[in-house]
């Protein structure tokens, strides 16, 4: 009788031991899905924002006077894919050179 009992021990012992790997096993499958979860949602976001509120340049050229310098800059923009319309009196844009930058007036 005491050998049927070293066998039901060492069986439980092995049991116990395959539910522990499991548990182990789940809990990294777990965190890794919300780790992926976590990036997917980011980059959904920045491409939703990218794609969703953006002006893409077209042309811009400038006209200068006599002076050598630019009097007249001309922009042709467009919105992208899936944009919203925008409001260009809310919009501040800058004409950034080498030597300084300056603000838009509308």
């Amino acid at each position: 009788m005491g050998k049927k009992a070293e066998m039901g021990m060492g069986t439980l012992i092995i049991f116990i031991a395959m539910i522990l790997v499991a548990a182990v096993a789940a809990k990294v499958l777990l965190s890794t899905t919300g780790s992926l979860q976590n990036k997917a949602l980011s980059t959904g976001k920045s491409t939703t924002q990218e794609v969703g509120t953006s002006l893409k340049t077209v042309e811009i050229y400038g006209e200068d006077g006599t002076d050598q310098q630019i009097d007249y800059i001309y922009d042709t923009v467009k919105l992208n894919s899936g944009s919203d319309q925008l409001r260009l009196q809310d919009m501040l844009l800058v004409l950034a050179l080498k030597d300084g930058a300056t603000p838009y007036t509308l």
